[in-house]
């Protein structure tokens, strides 16, 4: 290889001998592809050099640690996290700059403004200007800060109950053009999936978009019952009750507020389906597809891979927005860290892209309840 290394192909493992394999630890079957791997590993040990294997299978790398063996996993799929949240808020001195946001076509130039002339900025990045009593919404392009009109953002009759929702759903409503990727991060109960939901049903019965398409990870927080009987749709349901649920609350506020039954709430949905307005896709299933004019949602990225994600994303054809969600404090996937998930991945990639917008909710955003707002700041495991 160009760096002085050797890349050799074995196939045909190195006789091993079984007595010695099980004296290594007891009950070690050399038949078995893991173990074969790793004992073939040992037989090639060198003083020479140093010795890794290089592994995400968390059971080969215990199994490893037994041994003596030192493990990495791959170094390319895994990020550092930089604490990015796509949101900043600053406190200025001059009232008049916001006055003039207003009023200057809606926008203003970074570097008049004192207080953010020196800051690094990305695309779409969503900015929180506050002068005494008066405050203003934007989002960095270019180099200017852009106005956001937080009346104006409010999908099947919902409103933003936070400054984070405010921009998400700025993100969330923006034209493919502008923005056709968004990332949202944050806690249980920060209505991620809620709001996208709520974005991709008023627009695709606007015309903007012709389906929405919704997904996750399959991937469960316990042991699962077993295999499920039915089409893909009846195996995919049990996954797909956190997006019902938010349909369902979604459907009554569109609907104006008004008291219907859950039947009819649910004929709703059924004919949704039907009419191909709503569409349960399985990500098993998403490679060679090319979906346009479609409002994408993933949930549980978290519980994702790397490649998962690219094969996910690249699905995107013209037209077509893509909502990742998920919460980095809810990995339930065995071979997945807080470096190595796509949800932290994707975020980091894509953070300097001018196509994505990327919001990160805080503990003290959650919106479902005091006990979940309660349970999420003292319950998570770091």
């Amino acid at each position: 290889m160009k760096n002085g290394g050797t890349f050799r192909i074995l196939k045909k493992p190195v006789n091993i001998d079984p007595a010695r394999a099980s004296d290594t630890i007891q009950g070690l079957d050399v038949n078995k592809p893991d173990n074969e791997i790793l004992l073939t590993f040992m037989a090639r040990l060198s003083s020479d050099y140093e010795n890794i294997l290089i592994t995400n299978d968390v059971s080969m790398q215990v199994k490893a640690e037994l041994l003596g063996i030192r493990t990495q996993s791959y170094h390319n799929l895994r990020v550092s996290e930089t604490g990015y949240r796509g949101i900043k808020c600053y406190d200025i001195a001059n009232w008049q700059t916001i006055e003039e946001l207003y009023k200057n076509g809606n926008y203003v130039g970074v570097e008049t403004i004192p207080e953010l002339k020196d800051e690094n900025f990305v695309e779409n990045e969503y900015i929180y200007l506050k002068c005494e009593n008066m405050k203003a919404y934007t989002v960095y392009k270019n180099k200017n800060l852009f106005i956001i009109d937080s009346k104006t953002l409010k999908p099947c009759n919902v409103n933003a109950k936070n400054d984070s929702q405010k921009f998400a759903l700025h993100a969330l409503m923006a034209p493919t053009e502008e923005i056709p990727l968004v990332i949202l991060k944050g806690p249980a109960g920060s209505a991620k999936t809620f709001l996208s939901l709520a974005a991709g049903v008023d627009q695709t019965y606007d015309g903007k978009y012709g389906k929405i398409v919704i997904t996750r990870a399959n991937v469960l927080a316990d042991k699962d019952i077993g295999y499920l009987k039915g089409s893909l749709e009846d195996k995919m349901n049990p996954l797909l009750a956190p997006f019902y649920d938010n349909l369902e609350v979604i459907l009554r506020c569109f609907n104006g507020g008004e008291k219907e039954s859950n039947e009819q709430i649910q004929m709703q949905i059924e004919d949704m389906k039907e009419s191909g307005i709503l569409e349960v896709a399985s990500l098993a299933y998403m490679r060679g597809r090319s979906l346009n004019g479609a409002f994408i949602i993933v949930d549980e990225v978290q519980n994702m891979s790397p490649l998962q994600v690219l094969t996910l994303v690249t699905r995107a054809g013209m037209g077509t927005k893509v909502v990742l969600c998920g919460d980095l404090d809810q990995i339930d996937a065995p071979n997945l860290d807080r470096e190595n998930n796509a949800l932290a991945y994707v975020s980091e990639k894509m953070k300097n892209s001018p196509l994505c917008a990327q919001i990160t909710f805080n503990q003290d955003e959650c919106v479902r309840s005091p006990l979940a707002l309660e349970a999420a700041a003292k319950l998570t495991i770091r």
